[in-house]
């Protein structure tokens, strides 16, 4: 949540209807880089993941991967689809349609090539064919187009809970049509908050511009003499001004200059797209010239861009639309952090020890390396670090043991997180005579807003005044009540959570197979680098924080602690009547 997005402020912006300003906060909180991960944008929607279950059925066919991991994806889809809100409700004949398709489970052979047996080979091909004829019947901006009705008509009718679900599903639907999440960010800020129109006027331009065709776009990068003539494509700014006399800011070409030309499309006015697709091409070329000549001694920082459309030349620098803006999860949730990581990675034996360090030198990215090369750097230290002995594999050890750790406390870190919010927008509430919110939060702010929320006679006053000073901070707040309400939904909250860490370290698996082993490039790499260096982070945090506690000084017994805190928790909370004691949610259940 962005703290100065409060209530108040967006009235004075003429934002009047409660569904409107809760929409205007959820998705800037989406777009917002600095986002925490269970909060920032979601990789997939219906539409996104079944698109890559058909890409992993080629996989499959082409014997890149097994059929463990289209079955895997097959669940996440059937999942998605469950809790899907656009093609359900506005095409719900095609919907029933695709569900029928991918609810049927495959078999898998319990051999080391793990695939798919021989009877269920007809259901790949059928769920396969059947996910193309989606594409050519009902294509993506079909959907997109569903999608804002369906938003527009909660937000029209001040329907919260459909109004955050379908934020979440549109803005997964713009990944998909290739624009970037950056100037999406700062068009919709601009509109929203900056240009003083009316909440429709805003929305009306906003909407249209997710339709707008790509633009054309010619771009020209300085290239040195010495190899010029090695290179494809070039011109001389002589001939650029010669064929352009009359565009706008064509002062920006320097005639005695030589340039590689390369000509793209890209959303209209998406400087970060376009930048980010002249520069791909650039690599390209001047990989290939500094092979053939090793002439090439640094990359240009900027590009001339022709705007076919507009006439027009910019100049637009890389590091202005790329600058480091890699994610750093929190900063603390543990007062002394410094001090636990420090006892803790005293405390192992020295191979433990340089797994450890590693692993923490390569989160911090002190060489603000590349997303490619972080995301294998980062998975690397994965690997190592939760490679054990007690499975059989490094990803059925990431798999297990990653889950375990970042669901030992989960419940904990959600209420901390929710009065982290509501101190940033100053909310303050007294309960049981004691201050709930503070600057320091510490287990008694958490044991009371714990309370507080399982108290039906006090959380409806409370959640109202949450609602008076920022709406998303209102759902957020009965998000958390209805966790709490008994065993069942906690333990349902855990395992679900779980469930979706498995999902995505199995598809970082597989996005660093095709990178290790094909040189592909997955376009979701920027947001995987961020979930990837958050698991990371948390689970060093919270593994510091168990040695340290429990006195314990190996990887190995660790692991094994986290898994039979996992195991417990689920035989403690077994049915709605089973006691839930807050100290099992501060210090976990073993």
């Amino acid at each position: 949540m962005l703290g100065y997005l409060t209530n108040s402020y967006l009235q004075e912006k003429g934002f009047t209807n409660p569904g409107e300003r809760l929409f205007i906060q959820k998705m800037k909180e989406l777009l917002y880089n600095s986002s925490g991960v269970s909060y920032s944008y979601k990789i997939h929607n219906l539409y996104s993941i079944l698109l890559e279950l058909r890409t992993v059925i080629d996989e499959y066919r082409y014997q890149d991967i097994n059929g463990y991991i289209v079955e895997e994806v097959r669940k996440e889809a059937l999942e998605i689809l469950q809790n899907d809100m656009v093609m359900c409700r506005k095409r719900p004949a095609l919907y029933e349609t695709i569900r029928e398709e991918i609810r049927k489970g495959l078999s898998i052979e319990k051999n080391n090539k793990q695939s798919i047996k021989e009877e269920d080979k007809e259901k790949i091909d059928s769920i396969y064919q059947a996910i193309k004829n989606i594409e050519n019947i009902y294509n993506i901006m079909d959907y997109l187009s569903d999608n804002l009705d369906l938003l527009k008509d909660a937000i029209t009718n001040d329907e919260g809970e459909k109004i955050i679900s379908l934020s979440e599903c549109l803005v997964s639907s713009i990944i998909i049509t290739k624009r970037s999440i950056s100037n999406c960010y700062i068009f919709f800020a601009n509109l929203f908050e900056k240009s003083g129109k009316s909440f429709e006027d805003c929305w009306s331009q906003w909407a249209s511009s997710m339709f707008h065709n790509n633009a054309q776009y010619i771009c020209y990068f300085v290239i040195d003499e010495k190899y010029a003539d090695k290179v494809e494509n070039t011109i001389g700014g002589t001939d650029i001004r010669i064929n352009y006399p009359d565009a706008t800011d064509i002062r920006l070409v320097d005639e005695n200059n030589i340039f590689y030309v390369v000509d793209i499309e890209a959303p209209s006015n998406d400087r970060f797209t376009i930048v980010d697709r002249a520069f791909n091409a650039y690599r390209e070329e001047m990989g290939i010239v500094e092979f053939a000549t090793a002439k090439v001694k640094e990359l240009e920082d900027k590009v001339l861009v022709y705007d076919v459309y507009f006439n027009k030349f910019m100049e637009l620098k890389r590091k202005d639309y790329f600058v480091s803006l890699e994610y750093k999860p929190y900063n603390q949730y543990h007062k002394h952090i410094d001090r636990v990581v420090r006892e803790f990675i005293k405390s192992l034996p020295m191979m433990d020890r340089n797994k450890v360090v590693n692993a923490v030198i390569n989160t911090c990215n002190f060489e603000k390396e590349s997303n490619e090369y972080n995301f294998l750097l980062l998975w690397s230290s994965l690997e190592s670090l939760f490679r054990s002995n007690q499975y059989p594999s490094a990803i059925s050890a990431i798999k297990d043991i990653v889950p375990n750790i970042l669901s030992h406390r989960y419940i904990y870190y959600r209420l901390y997180d929710f009065l982290k919010e509501c101190n940033n927008i100053g909310l303050r509430y007294q309960y049981q005579g004691n201050e709930l919110v503070t600057e320091v939060i510490n287990d008694n702010q958490i044991k009371l807003l714990f309370a507080l929320l399982r108290d039906d006679t006090e959380n409806i006053a409370f959640l109202q005044n949450c609602k008076n000073l920022y709406e998303l901070l209102y759902y957020r707040g009965v998000e958390l009540k209805n966790i709490l309400k008994n065993a069942v939904s906690i333990k349902q909250k855990i395992e679900r959570h779980r469930l979706v860490l498995g999902y995505q370290l199995q598809r970082m698996y597989r996005i660093r197979n095709k990178f290790v082993h094909h040189s592909i490039v997955d376009d979701n790499i920027e947001i995987l680098c961020k979930h990837i260096r958050v698991y990371m982070w948390e689970a060093i945090r919270e593994m510091s924080y168990v040695a340290v506690k429990r006195k314990i000084n190996t990887l190995e017994e660790l692991y094994a602690y986290f898994r039979m805190n996992h195991t417990m928790m689920l035989k403690m909370l077994i049915n709605a009547n089973s006691p839930i004691e807050i100290n099992n949610i501060l210090n976990g259940y073993l």
